[in-house]
């Protein structure tokens, strides 16, 4: 059977993405087609060490969990290495041909490919003419005059924008994070943590996520597929760590049904952000603003 595909990175699969599936979607069940997404690991940046190496909005993992909810036929994660990134333009092309048996291909207007990106939407439209290839190429959405793109969502998260960063996704800002043994400072305060380092990304990446600034975050919590309200400081604790012992996120889970707060892993969606990340000059102040941090988190989850 004859495919719709659309090919990219896809990182963070932000609206602009989505625009791009929605459109294979549409041909794929208007023309009896397969709907078919093609995309790379790692991004071909990093592996070709073209600076600078893009941070990741989120893991593979989470990258193909949010493309698959849209109900593709397929989705191929190719894993991009030398063999691959010297295929020239038209090898390239023949390969997707022979591979997916396209009717319809849907690109971003950036979109490039073959050695050393050689070749562009230009190229593509002009072989899909002479190969009867429906080649459909999306120019960049928009949303408040600002142009969807994962860099654009980078930095929103990089400047703090949490809420901006997660309407450009439609999605919200995402960790999966392994839970550690902490100092246990926040149960004796009455405010108990599941500490976590930083998440990395799996192998083969060896990019680093895109993180937010230091500071306090309203955020919802995921153990064992159960959903909790929660707030999040991402930070190095200056009250009382020091820089040098690294950057933590802590969470804490609003009315916690259970009396133990305890697990291995935790998955965090960042809804918005409080304020930045301060140094205290004494652990009653800290207490004090930690409860204001938790009225307002309440109020933005609707809870008592």
């Amino acid at each position: 059977m004859q495919s719709s595909l659309t090919i990219g990175n896809f990182d963070g699969v932000h609206l602009g993405h989505q625009e791009l599936i929605k459109r294979v979607l549409d041909f794929a069940k208007k023309n009896n087609c397969e709907a078919k997404l093609l995309t790379f690991e790692p991004h071909p940046r990093e592996f070709l060490g073209i600076r600078p190496i893009p941070n990741r909005i989120c893991s593979l993992n989470e990258k193909k969990r949010r493309i698959a909810s849209f109900g593709l036929t397929q989705v191929e994660v190719l894993k991009f290495n030398e063999a691959f990134s010297n295929q020239s333009p038209f090898e390239f092309l023949s390969w997707i041909k022979a591979q997916y048996n396209p009717k319809h291909i849907v690109v971003g207007k950036n979109f490039y490919f073959g050695k050393n990106r050689g070749g562009d939407v230009q190229l593509l439209s002009e072989w899909g003419k002479k190969e009867n290839i429906q080649v459909e190429v999306v120019e960049a959405l928009k949303t408040d005059s600002i142009t969807v793109s994962s860099s654009e969502v980078r930095h929103q998260i990089q400047e703090g924008k949490i809420l901006k960063a997660n309407a450009l996704m439609g999605l919200p800002l995402h960790y999966d994070l392994d839970v550690i043994s902490g100092d246990h400072r926040g149960r004796t305060m009455g405010v108990p943590t599941l500490n976590s380092p930083p998440p990395r990304n799996q192998a083969p990446s060896s990019s680093r996520f895109c993180l937010p600034p230091h500071g306090v975050y309203i955020t919802r919590s995921y153990i064992d597929g159960q959903s909790y309200a929660s707030i999040t400081n991402f930070g190095i604790r200056p009250t009382f760590h020091t820089s040098d012992e690294g950057e933590f996120f802590e969470t804490h889970i609003l009315n916690y049904p259970h009396q133990e707060l305890s697990c291995k892993h935790l998955s965090v969606e960042f809804l918005d952000r409080i304020r930045a990340e301060l140094r205290f000059s004494s652990k009653e102040e800290l207490l004090q603003r930690i409860q204001e941090d938790i009225r307002i988190s309440k109020a933005f989850h609707s809870l008592k």
